[in-house]
């Protein structure tokens, strides 16, 4: 784990040159459609975040664009939640993990050490990426998943506080 690594740069070198660091938020989330090549929304909208740290761990948060807008109530995660409220949640997909770079491919590996979906626990994830300006294109490597396309905006960097009464 530790440190952002590429492949072929010095670790020390990719601080300096990670075009990944910082927090990202979803703008788009697209699905190509096989037959006719044409790129439409996925699921009527996605939101979420992509966080990638200098210590060279990354999250990982998407769910439907009006998640938050619900009048279902939550106050604690359980198996005797009614169903409607399970199937609610279960709408989020998450990781956690940490992250190497292969900047020559523009190829990022995500290990993953914990998953909404227990199945992809300790997995990885290879996601090509480009960038237009302040977007991020992120596309899956893998062919399962390859139809799709997200597209993140770059968030400004925060001010830490320390040792603040918040």
């Amino acid at each position: 784990m530790g440190a952002c690594k590429t492949q072929k740069n010095s670790p020390q070198k990719t601080q300096l040159n990670n075009p990944l660091l910082g927090a990202w938020k979803l703008h788009l989330m697209e699905i190509k459609d096989s037959e006719t090549e044409i790129w439409s929304e996925w699921r009527q909208g996605m939101t979420g975040y992509l966080v990638y740290e200098n210590s060279g761990y990354m999250a990982l948060h998407l769910a439907p664009r009006d998640y938050p807008n619900t009048d279902l109530e939550f106050k604690n995660f359980t198996s005797s939640m009614p169903l409607e409220q399970l199937q609610y949640i279960s709408q989020n997909y998450n990781y956690t993990g940490s992250y190497s770079i292969d900047l020559d491919n523009m190829i990022v590996n995500h290990s993953k050490l914990a998953h909404s979906n227990p199945n992809e626990w300790v997995g990885v994830s290879r996601r090509k990426f480009s960038f237009n300006n302040d977007t991020m294109v992120v596309r899956p490597v893998e062919q399962a998943n390859s139809g799709l396309r997200l597209k993140f905006l770059k968030m400004p960097s925060q001010k830490v506080i320390e040792n603040s009464d918040l």
